[in-house]
């Protein structure tokens, strides 16, 4: 249930808040621009909770507690989204983690002193209603909830939605790439040989989630920067950053796999150590790809990213396709992961290089459709 409304969410509001953050941040300096875009941006969110309502009730999803988990997950990304956009990162951290503590609270303690088995309902109204302690503790903070709509931009609305569903289709691109292979291998192979490469996804992902941070705060500071040099610097900044933390994690988990497996796992997935060097480099070039695709959409050019992502996604089921039929084994489906991802960085770097002059022109030209 609560991966069902996660997964209405990503298609709700992934689009919309990447929307909010870049345009409030890109129009920083002018306050009326960052209210209408404020109050138009909930009226974009509510256009697509109300879809994802319709999918979930055409594929017959009728239960309220996955509503209730999909508004309180719309709610806390929304949030979040107006806060990174006004570049107030201590915010939206503290936002976040006082959500998550009281869903533990919530969740652990309460359940514990009532000592009884919760049922569905309860479980869900305790793990959603963690998000009005949370706004408690922003507006005690900076006083800095998001504001009912008061007005809307009609052209806003449009470029918003335009923004948004590009926005969308790049996420599930990226994610189809990571969360395809141990299924298949599961269900082709076993679920002895998943779970040794669902270790070395494991692995990988805490590789990548290093960058999280860099990643959470270049969108915003690039869409606010308007001169294309400061732009080409950070970019080279956040690259370099990005390689020397992931390459040094990277190069300490191939060299001491072993230590890794026992240390977060048991002795029995020392096995998994197999799938390492096929695929944790992959996803050194998935830490810096990201860097990439959040510079292009600070500048509000989403066809490069969705380009490169929908490419790298397509190689990866093509891939997957001729593992399985060449009967290659799981390894095959393994490599196919780290093929996609090798293209996608290829194609990402050789287009930014191409195109990097032209930058600020399109950052400009984005600005100005929106304004009009």
């Amino acid at each position: 249930m609560l991966s069902i409304a996660t997964l209405a969410a990503l298609f709700a509001d992934s689009g919309p808040s990447i929307y909010s953050t870049r345009m409030i941040s890109s129009n920083w300096d002018n306050k009326k621009e960052v209210s209408r875009i404020v109050d138009t941006s909930f009226f974009i969110q509510v256009i697509f909770v109300l879809f994802s309502i319709i999918f979930l009730v055409m594929f017959n999803y009728l239960r309220i507690e996955i509503y209730i988990l999909l508004i309180s997950i719309i709610i806390l990304d929304y949030v979040s989204a107006i806060l990174r956009g006004q570049n107030r990162f201590v915010s939206t951290s503290i936002f976040q983690i006082s959500n998550g503590i009281m869903k533990l609270f919530l969740l652990i303690i309460i359940g514990y002193a009532l000592s009884v088995a919760m049922d569905t309902m309860v479980i869900v109204i305790l793990y959603s209603g963690s998000i009005l302690p949370a706004l408690i503790i922003l507006f005690c903070i900076n006083r800095s909830l998001p504001r009912l709509p008061a007005f809307f931009s009609f052209n806003y609305i449009r470029t918003g939605i335009r923004f948004a569903i590009p926005a969308i289709l790049i996420t599930v691109a990226h994610y189809s790439t990571i969360n395809l292979a141990i299924p298949f291998v599961n269900n082709y192979y076993g679920n002895i040989e998943a779970s040794y490469i669902a270790v070395a996804f494991t692995f990988g992902s805490i590789l990548s989630f290093i960058p999280s941070a860099i990643n959470f705060v270049i969108m915003p500071i690039i869409a606010r920067t308007k001169e294309n040099n400061q732009i080409a610097k950070d970019l080279q900044y956040y690259l370099s950053i990005t390689f020397l933390i992931c390459g040094s994690v990277l190069a300490g988990l191939l060299l001491f796999p072993d230590f890794a497996i026992r240390t977060l796992f048991t002795p029995d997935f020392l096995p998994a150590r197999i799938y390492f060097p096929s695929i944790l480099p992959a996803f050194l070039f998935l830490a810096l790809t990201t860097i990439f695709d959040a510079v292009w959409i600070g500048v509000g050019d989403l066809k490069i990213p969705l380009i490169t992502s929908g490419t790298g996604a397509l190689i990866n089921v093509s891939c997957i396709a001729i593992s399985i039929l060449g009967n290659i084994g799981p390894m095959g489906i393994a490599c196919a992961f780290s093929i996609s991802r090798v293209s996608i960085f290829i194609m990402m770097l050789a287009i930014t290089l191409k195109r990097r002059k032209s930058l600020i022109s399109i950052k400009c030209s984005i600005e100005r459709v929106g304004n009009e």
